[in-house]
């Protein structure tokens, strides 16, 4: 038998459980400044290269990664 939780349980759950797991941190700004940018170029009739750019993420841990010093 599998239990299912309704979605309204499991959100309310959710919101109890107060420790943050982790955050994946995206330079959104930097990538909306840049697509901006490329799709002018292009509009210009410009050669736009790469084709694909990585600017990268940041991973935060939250409160169940935090490391413990070892002794």
């Amino acid at each position: 038998m599998i239990w299912r939780l309704p979605a309204s349980t499991a959100t309310i759950l959710a919101r109890l459980w107060s420790r943050a797991l982790a955050s994946v941190l995206t330079p959104r700004e930097r990538m909306g400044r840049i697509g901006a940018e490329r799709l002018l170029a292009r509009i210009r009739g410009e050669t736009v290269t790469p084709k694909m750019l990585d600017l990268g993420f940041t991973l935060s841990p939250g409160d169940l990664f935090k490391l413990t010093s070892l002794k």
